[in-house]
């Protein structure tokens, strides 16, 4: 088993654990691991504290040792998938704590996004590859947009015909100025964010960066799945 592994089953015994006994080394060698010394688990618990401070209460027990408690954040670090999870594409015991760390704070809002950017942005977003999870949730989006109005053009073309304001092809609003608007947003994620991307390197992208432009290229897949199919070609 490893360091990961260790990780989610120390996290399954803290969110299962009775209230009247404490996540520390003592009781998960008695209870859980009487394979492991105190000290290695120790170590243990240490790191996931360091790796998802946000995700447990911790205090000092004395002598140096560590004991963690569940909190109301808890339940989620096991929704989302635990440590393993992060360590999908890559090996958190090689890792940076600082950079695993922004990915466990990601976790949470990253969950909330429209599930088609998840599931494209995802691999590359738990890789650090912060361009490509955007350039190719871009592409993602432009795909969808082809699909629900059977239009043979991409990119900002496809947005000018499929949200024109005055014969779209999907409408989200009755209000000219408004599917005006709409076209804007739509014509904005092609020519400021995907063509940019595709045609310089945006090493600046951080994981805040790529974090604040897929939540934006969510809400236009939501927009897309509301989209009423009017004067389909």
């Amino acid at each position: 088993m490893n360091k990961v592994e260790l990780y989610d089953q120390i996290l399954d015994f803290i969110l299962d654990i009775n209230s009247g006994f404490q996540a520390s080394p003592q009781n998960i060698k008695k209870r859980l691991r009487p394979d492991l010394e105190e000290f290695q688990i120790q170590d243990l618990l240490e790191d996931m504290n360091s790796l998802a401070p946000k995700y447990f209460s911790a205090k000092n027990a004395g002598r140096g040792n560590l004991v963690l408690f569940k909190n109301e954040r808890t339940p989620f670090l096991k929704k989302e998938g635990g440590f393993a999870a992060l360590a999908a594409k890559t090996v958190i015991a090689g890792r940076d704590n600082g950079a695993v760390l922004n990915l466990i704070n990601a976790g949470s809002m990253f969950a909330q996004l429209h599930p088609r950017v998840q599931e494209v942005a995802g691999p590359y977003f738990l890789r650090g590859l912060y361009k490509a999870a955007v350039s190719e949730t871009c592409t993602a989006l432009s795909e969808a947009v082809e699909k629900k109005t059977e239009l043979s053009i991409d990119n900002t073309k496809l947005m000018q015909r499929a949200f024109a304001s005055d014969n779209p092809i999907l409408k989200l609003s009755d209000v000219p100025a408004e599917r005006i608007g709409f076209q804007q947003l739509f014509v904005g994620a092609m020519m400021a964010i995907r063509n940019p991307l595709a045609h310089r390197l945006a090493d600046t992208y951080t994981d805040q960066t790529a974090l604040e432009w897929l939540s934006f290229l969510s809400a236009l897949f939501r927009l897309v799945d509301e989209a009423e199919v009017i004067n389909a070609p």
